[in-house]
């Protein structure tokens, strides 16, 4: 699994397009698809906003990541280390 994996996952089990993930959240949806392309890692403010537009917390969406063999990858974003 990867953050784009997992971004697209969630929004399209909330039955969401990118547009109106964008308008919900207040971020571009060109960026929002940057980001589920795995082009782009968010920053902290822009992963809280995604967390909570999928209504879920930080154990929730690492959940299917193998936090050993994915360590690097989320240590990408500073509130998950």
């Amino acid at each position: 699994m990867n953050f784009g994996e997992q971004f697209k996952k969630l929004r399209n089990e909330l039955g969401l397009s990118q547009p109106q993930l964008s308008e919900l959240t207040g971020i571009e949806q060109s960026y929002l698809s940057k980001l589920e392309n795995d082009k782009s890692v968010p920053s902290n403010e822009i992963f809280r906003s995604l967390l909570s537009a999928y209504k879920i917390d930080l154990n929730q969406f690492l959940s299917d990541f193998d936090l050993k063999r994915d360590r690097e990858l989320l240590s990408q974003i500073p509130d998950v280390h």
